[in-house]
């Protein structure tokens, strides 16, 4: 039978279903008066191959580690690359938060993430008065680079990823200065510095620098990258901000890939090729809890991705169009009440991140939605995502 004719014989089956549904909720109603996902899509109760009618397969989807990676920017994707373990961490000093990496390391974390209080953000030392009340508060306070000695002491500087949650060019200047100090060829590094332009933060009184001041330094950063710290990741773009902040899972792809363009476009200003920046461009996203629409999310964001690198900057590395992504499960989306159930969600979150694809993932702990997580509720949550990528076969295939 041709395709056409089972297309036909297809349609009629779900009509004859559509009529058998209508008579069935006006026996017993929907749940629901409308049922749509996050961003306000209306959800279908059926989705047949009927709705894939005007898909070219080849080029909309694609097999994975093929242009224009919608299902994976890695042929064998988890069957030979799990993605890397990468709880975030980071409270206090340098000292308390090596102590929780170490910690993590030896209950199977595959790489160092680590987030950095307001102070040091904003190039404040500890004792300013502007950062008085702020001080290792939802990070670690970096005033040296002795404190970022005792942060990185436990760390394999030549085979371990490092992500520095952090836009200060001071961060990552101690990091390659510590790497010289141990003998290390900085083009061996490998990790990630968000580096992602933010405007107007402000606290205890303190603004940050102008757009145009956080724009040049990113440049700046992008541009010394390409030129010494070729595996380092020069900028992740962390459109998953704006997510956790209420956008919907539409406007994190828009934000995101906008934002990645517009440090592509202003460091091609500069003279840069887009195949000497776009391979090091990674972006951080949020897997919430619309399990089929965050799917759908990263797969669409993937295909958007390359087809504008390809297509409209002129790319011709396929590594400029392999869109690669960190993933952090949505805290914004835990509670303090019932905090046991965050182990759920968080689990949902997580597995959705897989199903999308990512290249790491963070997924947050049950108590996340109050505190720093303890110990035990930090190991709980890489225990989950051991389970989601050993237990669930979710990462078989």
């Amino acid at each position: 039978m041709s395709e056409k004719s089972n297309i036909i014989k297809l349609k009629n089956l779900v009509e004859d279903w559509e009529g058998e549904y209508e008579r069935s909720i006006k026996e017993k109603p929907e749940r629901k008066d409308r049922f749509n996902n996050l961003s306000w899509t209306e959800i279908k109760p059926l989705y047949t191959l009927c709705d894939l009618e005007d898909v070219d397969y080849e080029e909309d989807i694609g097999l994975p580690g093929r242009y224009p990676y919608t299902r994976g920017v890695h042929t064998s994707m988890y069957r030979s690359r799990p993605w890397t373990v990468r709880q975030v961490m980071g409270f206090g000093g340098g000292q308390e938060s090596s102590k929780r990496s170490d910690f993590l390391q030896k209950h199977g974390q595959t790489g160092f993430n680590v987030v950095f209080d307001h102070p040091t953000n904003l190039g404040l030392d500890s004792d300013d008065e502007n950062a008085d009340g702020f001080v290792g508060r939802e990070g670690t306070a970096i005033d040296t680079i002795h404190d970022m000695r005792e942060l990185l002491d436990d760390i394999n500087m030549e085979s371990e990823s490092i992500s520095l949650v952090s836009a200060h060019p001071a961060i990552l200047a101690m990091v390659v200065a510590i790497a010289l100090e141990r003998g290390i060829n900085i083009e061996n590094l490998s990790g990630t510095l968000q580096n992602y332009p933010m405007i107007g933060h402000t606290m205890g009184g303190c603004t940050d620098a102008s757009p145009h001041y956080s724009k040049r330094f990113c440049l700046d950063i992008v541009e010394y990258c390409s030129r010494n710290l070729p595996r380092w990741n020069s900028t992740s773009v962390a459109s998953g901000q704006s997510r956790a902040a209420g956008c919907t899972a539409v406007q994190e792809i828009a934000f995101g890939i906008g934002s990645a363009l517009a440090i592509i476009k202003g460091c091609m200003e500069r003279g840069i090729g887009v195949d000497e920046i776009a391979p090091r461009v990674s972006f951080l996203l949020i897997a919430d809890r619309d399990i089929f629409e965050e799917v759908a999310k990263f797969r669409a964001m993937r295909r958007l991705w390359a087809r504008i690198l390809k297509e409209e900057m002129g790319a011709k590395n396929p590594k400029s169009c392999q869109l690669r992504f960190h993933c952090h499960t949505a805290g914004h989306a835990l509670t303090y009440q019932q905090p046991m159930i965050n182990i759920v969600r968080s689990t949902i979150h997580g597995l959705s991140a897989v199903l999308g694809g990512c290249q790491s993932l963070h997924i947050s702990s049950a108590d996340e939605g109050f505190a720093i997580p303890t110990e035990e509720s930090a190991k709980l949550s890489l225990r989950t995502q051991q389970i989601i990528l050993d237990e669930s076969g979710a990462a078989d295939t």
